[in-house]
């Protein structure tokens, strides 16, 4: 019994003493095999559309200047990097952005087959969802730097909604509310080709940049998309890490539909703020 607890003991020393080896081991992202991200934005988001259907002609529609939406966008994301091979690595992210916001209508315009007359008043919301999915090769990979490129998908859905209300009276001093609603979905998958590099300061401080792009016509969707973001990370532990960076993206799509189309464009820039955790 007393020799059992004897090498019960020594196999948990040996247990520990791996672990805090371990642990003290400067962790990165070009040593990570598996990492997550969880990440907050604060950017400025330049937004038009034009929602045309037959009979009415194509309007552009600026949803900052003349629908009052807050052009302040807030938005929650989530990342996740798993490297399958030495040189490898595929890579998964979701961002979600609401905006709102209303005004007067201050000139005449139509989307989605109604008629916004100037005098409404509106409420306005608008939800994007960004997922992309990419695969990148490691050109160079070693202890201080990691050069990349690579290919994927970015899948963008974007929902509007603009209801005017406007008040009238009835003839007999009473006030009627009429109410006019307007939408559009519009999902948007489109291939892009990335690249990007990665360089430790230190053994726990890096620098990082990529960069993206891609236009191409599939089926009825025709659109492009580009974007650049530079940012730098820190590991306060040989696993958890924090980050900034900013980024500038601009999308451009048109979709022709049986009765009409559905044209969209989207800038954000701004900065991002990030906890990661790589292993």
């Amino acid at each position: 019994m007393k020799r059992l607890s004897t090498v019960c003991v020594s196999l948990l020393g040996h247990g520990v003493s791996t672990l805090l080896c371990a642990s003290s081991m400067a962790g990165n992202s070009i040593e990570d095999t598996h990492s997550f991200k969880l990440g907050f934005s604060a950017q400025d988001a330049d937004i038009t559309v034009e929602g045309q259907r037959d009979p009415f002609p194509p309007i552009e529609v600026d949803l900052t200047s003349d629908l009052g939406l807050d052009d302040n966008a807030k938005s929650a994301h989530l990342g996740y990097r798993w490297r399958f091979a030495e040189e490898w690595a595929l890579s998964l992210d979701a961002q979600s952005v609401n905006l709102d916001g209303g005004s007067s209508v201050t000139k005449d315009f139509n989307f989605d087959g109604k008629e916004f007359t100037a005098g409404l008043e509106l409420d306005n919301s608008v939800d994007i969802d960004i997922y992309r999915i990419d695969v990148t090769y490691s050109f160079i990979r070693n202890d201080k730097l990691e050069v990349r490129a690579g290919g994927g998908v970015h899948a963008f859905d974007f929902g509007l909604e603009i209801q005017g209300r406007a008040g009238i009276t009835d003839g007999t001093d009473g006030i009627v509310r009429e109410s006019t609603v307007g939408k559009t979905d519009v999902l948007a998958p489109l291939p892009n080709l990335r690249a990007g590099v990665t360089y430790l300061i230190s053994p726990k401080w890096e620098v990082s940049g990529s960069t993206g792009w891609l236009s191409l016509t599939i089926d009825n969707i025709d659109g492009g998309y580009a974007y650049a973001d530079i940012a730098t990370a820190y590991r306060f532990t040989d696993r958890f890490g924090a980050g900034a960076s900013y980024s500038v993206s601009k999308l451009d799509v048109e979709v022709d539909r049986s009765d009409g189309k559905d044209k969209l464009e989207i800038e954000f820039q701004g900065p991002s703020i990030y906890l990661t955790y790589g292993f």
